[in-house]
């Protein structure tokens, strides 16, 4: 599972800028040794329209992925004093994407989504290439 926060801006007319952060909400098992948690973030050109109680938008720009690996032992110390217990790998990502926006009222709606991410030069897994299926929920302002 991967929450999710995101917002995107129209602009003129249908185009307009977005962005997105999603994590795995929980940490997985590394190669069966280090616990892991992915981090996800990207910045879009959108292309968003509305047809009556319909909706759909298109994503499409760059970002990055930052892995946390979890050590257990103390690796740094932060501004605030306070250990950090990972190391982060990170890379640079482009990022598609797309989304079905269902509207319930004149503004809430339900978005079933789909996101590729080529991540370049990611060592940490065997493929560039994360596919991400997601349901947003979400509110329009404005008309």
């Amino acid at each position: 599972m991967y929450p999710s926060f995101g917002a995107d801006f129209t602009l003129f007319h249908n185009l307009g800028v977005g962005g997105e952060v999603s994590w795995k909400a929980s940490k997985s098992l590394y190669q069966g040794i280090l616990d892991y948690r992915p981090i996800f973030w990207d910045i879009n050109a959108v292309y968003a329209k509305r047809v009556t109680r319909v909706g759909f938008a298109a994503m499409a720009g760059i970002g990055g992925l930052s892995t946390r690996f979890y050590t257990g032992t103390c690796t740094s110390i932060n501004a605030n004093g306070t250990c950090n217990n990972f190391v982060s790998s990170n890379h640079f990502l482009t990022h598609l994407g797309g989304a079905l926006r269902l509207y319930a009222t004149h503004s809430v709606y339900i978005a079933p989504e789909i996101h590729y991410y080529y991540v370049r030069n990611n060592v940490d897994f065997t493929s560039p290439n994360v596919v991400r299926y997601s349901l947003n929920i979400g509110y329009t302002f404005g008309k």
